[in-house]
């Protein structure tokens, strides 16, 4: 059944390629690639398979979750002469993603690589619920609802614990004061969480840089958000249900709208937008409680369609790439998109996706809203807990796109003041630049890790 699904995927994409006229721009950026055939790996191998050293330990947070950390303790050219301690990064993924999105490869358009070889000890944390974190001391991972309990968390417990502890476990491990700090859209999140909520943290933090952060999201044009105006007003909630007749209906037209209509567009996997406060709903809608976990089936797709050695599908390939990651033409690197599918995406909770969700309908950056009964037993409180990003006092860099429909430069500008100590905020240096740009694109080198590295430099 799924790989019906997929292949019906990948038909779709054969019409967009056949009804465009990009086919040259396509080839122009697939034969850019190294052709080098990569196998499907883990993380831990996949950075041995590039040349480095790697490792792997096991954290357990104060709420009994298990979480995969992964250290590249050096870089290719091994222990420093003189063995002096190397200032370590900690670096947090996306939604949806593992520590892989770091070492994705070629080692000298990974961040993770490349701060390694820059004499850093390199730390790839994974938040609960993805392929390297899906374990607890007493808690049942199963995506089932006999398993809810396990699902119960979003990006404020990523945050809250999972942050929390792995920056303990790395300082303890490393004997180091303080990290610095890299994180990447939800990891963003998760990082202005935690210091905000614990803000004895901001001690322990030497520099943040934060890749495309979203906290306030009301000015987002992605499809994936519903239109607030289609809920209606009379709701005593926004988060309350909003059923609209033939939900379904607009399947294939999100997959192969006209961007012209995008703002308005939505798919319906994401109309859930529009009922945020109740995961019951997204569990009868979906019959899962986890969110995006990876499949073996895409692996299998993309080895089998993807890549130089499959020359006449190649180019489809390339354009579910489109569809599923969203980057722009010219950016990537075609044959990676094997690799990219082998750790895209890594699973999360559903309530993980609907919290942000809420944070473009609530036009806030707040806690999960549970209803006033559940929100007075959790916060004491009948509404959410509101982040206080004033106490978010450790050095912040902040890097933003002006095409990335998830974090607006509008959003971004709003929260640059209200951070008490913004020390760069930069707009990329080139026009298209969208959210997954900053960890699959081709040029993300020179356009953000360069920055990045002489920031960590000056800090």
């Amino acid at each position: 059944m799924l790989k019906s699904a997929i292949l019906l995927l990948f038909g779709s994409a054969l019409l967009t390629n056949v009804c465009g006229d990009e086919d040259d721009i396509y080839m122009d950026f697939l034969t850019e690639s190294n052709h080098r055939e990569i196998p499907e790996m883990t993380v831990p191998q996949l950075i041995k398979y590039w040349g480095y050293p790697v490792e792997e330990h096991w954290v357990t947070t104060e709420d009994g979750y298990i979480l995969g950390l992964h250290r590249i303790p050096y870089g290719k050219d091994g222990l420093d002469v003189h063995d002096e301690p190397r200032p370590v990064v900690y670096m947090q993924h996306p939604l949806t993603a593992s520590s892989g999105a770091w070492v994705f490869g070629p080692p000298t358009k990974s961040l993770g690589f490349i701060l390694a070889d820059q004499g850093y000890d390199v730390w790839m944390s994974n938040s609960r619920g993805n392929t390297y974190s899906r374990n607890h001391t007493y808690l049942d991972p199963c995506a089932l609802e006999r398993c809810k309990e396990f699902w119960d968390f979003d990006w404020h417990e990523g945050g809250l614990y999972d942050v929390s502890a792995g920056i303990d476990f790395v300082l303890k491990s490393t004997g180091m004061e303080q990290v610095n700090y890299i994180g990447h859209s939800m990891g963003t999140t998760q990082y202005l969480v935690l210091l905000s909520s614990r803000p004895e943290y901001n001690e322990k933090i030497k520099l943040g840089v934060l890749l495309a952060p979203p906290a306030y999201m009301s000015h987002a044009s992605n499809p994936i958000f519903l239109d607030k105006t289609w809920c209606s007003s009379g709701s005593s909630s926004i988060y309350e249900p909003c059923i609209q007749p033939y939900i379904f209906r607009i399947k294939l037209g999100v997959l192969l709208a006209p961007p012209a209509y995008m703002s308005h567009a939505s798919n319906p996997i994401f109309d859930i937008a529009v009922w945020a406060g109740d995961v019951e709903i997204l569990y009868h809608l979906f019959g899962f409680y986890e969110f995006l976990p990876h499949y073996d089936i895409i692996s299998w797709f993309a080895h089998s369609f993807c890549g130089d050695e499959h020359p006449l599908t190649s180019i489809l390939c390339t354009n579910i790439g489109f569809l599923i990651l969203g980057f722009n033409p010219g950016e990537l690197n075609g044959t990676m998109i094997p690799t990219y599918l082998d750790h895209i995406p890594e699973g999360t909770s559903t309530r993980t996706f609907t919290h942000y969700a809420q944070l473009f309908l609530s036009e806030n950056f707040e806690s999960y809203d549970f209803g006033e009964a559940e929100n007075l037993r959790r916060y004491n409180q009948t509404t959410p807990l509101q982040y206080q990003l004033e106490k978010v006092t450790a050095p912040t860099a902040i890097f933003k796109g002006d095409h990335d429909s998830l974090v607006s430069l509008d959003d971004v500008e709003i929260l640059v003041n209200r951070l008490p100590n913004v020390v760069f905020d930069h707009l990329v240096e080139i026009t298209g630049w969208t959210h997954t740009s900053y960890i699959i694109a081709t040029n993300a080198d020179q356009l953000i890790y360069k920055y990045v590295v002489d920031l960590l430099e000056e800090y």
